[in-house]
């Protein structure tokens, strides 16, 4: 499999790792971004920009820039492609109507990833058109699979709401860390103790949860008791269902504004 990767920002950083980590073949890999010198760490060949792609036919073009470049890169794709050539985005927004625009009869892939690629605990989520055969859901299934899990859509209209739960969902937790990071300095904790405890109990847990073939409620009433500090802390949290209502409203705005960025 002959790879062409265009833009290498950190999940197409990730997902590079992660072939190259899997035994990819770094002769077969061809990667487009500006920043050279960062690619040829992972020692494949770079070049600049696409009108430097020649003798280089790939099976699979990924592309991995941000979603206002796209239109310009669609327009160069078909001197470094054929018809057989699978294309795959990782853009968020960007829906396979918009791809088939711009390249006709084109077999096209969109991919949700999400951060923890980036240590091998990616989600990927991925809809193909229907040029896209299962041979070539296969070749997608196993690049990905380099950094993570791969779930597939029949509808891409639910990509809006992965988008909102996977895609944007790292940021969350990351936020509810900073959020218990700050609470426990508040509470009296050293900076580094706070840190080190809050980020050990979420990946602790998410852990336990991934693992345990008992639903998040189950595990949640496990670690509490009658009258103890976790229900004092939890009848705070869950207090007219608050935390439930600010999540379905998170989710909602990131939902919105990703059929926004389709437009």
């Amino acid at each position: 499999m002959k790879l062409l990767m265009i833009g290498c920002g950190k999940m197409g950083g990730a997902l590079l790792g992660g072939l190259i980590a899997n035994n990819f073949v770094k002769s077969d890999i061809l990667v487009v971004d500006r920043h050279v010198k960062r690619v040829a760490d992972y020692g494949v060949k770079a070049v600049e920009s696409i009108d430097e792609v020649t003798n280089f036919m790939p099976d699979v073009i990924l592309l991995a820039v941000k979603p206002q470049m796209m239109d310009e890169i669609l327009s160069r794709l078909k001197e470094v492609s054929s018809l057989e050539t699978l294309v795959i985005s990782v853009a968020a927004g960007k829906n396979l109507g918009y791809y088939e625009k711009a390249l006709s009869d084109q077999p096209i892939i969109r991919v949700m990833p999400n951060l923890p690629a980036l240590v091998g605990k990616g989600v990927s989520v991925m809809c193909a058109n229907q040029e896209v055969g299962s041979d070539l859901k296969q070749m997608a299934q196993e690049l990905f699979a380099s950094v993570g899990q791969v779930f597939w859509l029949e509808d891409e209209a639910a990509m809006d709401a992965v988008t909102a739960i996977s895609g944007s969902g790292p940021a969350y937790v990351f936020h509810f860390l900073e959020c218990l990071v700050k609470a426990g300095q508040e509470l009296g904790l050293p900076d580094e103790l706070a840190k080190m405890l809050a980020y050990s109990t979420v990946t602790g847990s998410a852990l336990l949860a991934d693992q345990s073939d008992k639903t998040a409620k189950e595990l949640k009433e496990q670690v509490m008791s009658p009258k103890g500090t976790t229900e004092a802390g939890i009848n705070t949290l869950s207090k007219d269902h608050a935390l439930e209502k600010l999540l379905k409203a998170t989710t909602k705005a990131a939902c919105d504004r990703s059929k926004e960025l389709a437009v």
